[in-house]
């Protein structure tokens, strides 16, 4: 049985190889054409016309396989072994980020034509995004059938003004940024939400937080391949403190953007004094086993909201002191 091989020149244009007879290999055509994504991620090949080689040659190849990043953040597509027919090539994409929705990720390629011109197109990927365990940015590619394919970016990410996150590759060359909201999660938990509805949240990990009169501040690390340590991240939020509904509240500074709150859960109050109260906090606003102690002092506050404070926790504004992880 004849095998095909599947490979890729520098500017993105799908070369084919059918083997001969006793598997010696044929004549190798490079094909002009463009790839494009369809219904359920599937990738496919509209060739335009043959680079070299001659004969006979296909308008469209349908390719099945499976979508990934190489530890260099470089596009991948790996190929099934159909029946047989091909020998599980990966065609890797000279492509570069180029855009990032709730729910998608865009990468422009190059290609070159038979006349030598050089133009750019876009593939788009539908999926949701997440974090391992390590805290890497994933993006899951939903398919027709089967699991999702698994997109993991190998490298550092940071937090920008107005809640958005930015993912560099290429050592900066390559960026893209995702709007969302912060919020407390269970345990040591910091939540990215960029879409809930369709699951596009980053759970992260944190090592500590430390709550001052001004903000709260978090650690974590993000787990890079090839590194011996994880890259450290220090996440800091501003605003102002309120206690309401039963929750400590942070108002997040927002620049002239839509207020945002870090809410965290209240699971006891204690009066230290006539001018401080110790608020012991739960591990996330649904956390239900205590993680953080505060002191609310007078001095915070003013004397009416104090005792506002000591009457009914639920109504009044307040600032923080330090706060610990036990």
């Amino acid at each position: 049985m004849n095998k095909v091989r599947y490979e890729l020149d520098p500017h993105n244009c799908l070369i084919l190889t059918k083997t001969g007879e006793k598997g010696k290999f044929g004549v190798r055509r490079v094909l002009e054409g463009r790839f494009r994504v369809q219904n359920g991620n599937s990738l496919t090949y509209h060739v335009k016309s043959p680079l070299s080689g001659t004969g006979d040659y296909p308008h469209q190849i349908k390719l099945k396989g499976t979508w990934g990043l190489s530890p260099e953040n470089r596009l991948e597509f790996l190929l099934d072994k159909w029946g047989r027919q091909t020998f599980g090539d990966k065609l890797t994409f000279a492509a570069a980020l180029k855009d990032a929705g709730k729910n998608s990720l865009t990468f422009s390629l190059i290609t070159k034509s038979k006349t030598k011109t050089t133009s750019f197109y876009t593939l788009k990927l539908n999926g949701q995004w997440q974090a391992d365990p390590e805290n890497r940015i994933l993006f899951l590619v939903k398919k027709n059938s089967g699991p999702a394919n698994q997109l993991t970016f190998n490298c550092s990410w940071a937090s920008g003004p107005n809640g958005k996150i930015s993912i560099n590759t290429d050592n900066g060359k390559n960026k893209i940024r995702l709007n969302g909201k912060w919020e407390t999660g269970a345990g040591s938990r910091l939540s990215h939400v960029i879409d809930r509805t369709s699951g596009s949240v980053f759970n992260f990990k944190t090592d500590w937080e430390r709550f001052t009169q001004n903000g709260v501040r978090y650690s974590l690390g993000i787990g890079i391949k090839g590194r011996k340590d994880p890259v450290r991240r220090i996440l800091t939020f501003t605003g102002s403190w309120r206690i309401k509904s039963g929750r400590l509240e942070l108002i997040l500074d927002n620049n002239g953007t839509e207020s945002q709150a870090l809410k965290f859960g209240i699971a006891s109050t204690l009066v230290l004094g006539k001018n401080k109260v110790q608020l012991e906090l739960k591990c996330g606003c649904n956390g239900k086993k205590p993680g953080v102690l505060l002191n609310i002092t007078r001095n915070f506050l003013g004397a009416d909201a104090f005792l506002k404070l000591l009457k009914d926790s639920k109504q009044v504004s307040v600032t923080a002191g330090m706060g610990v992880r036990w």
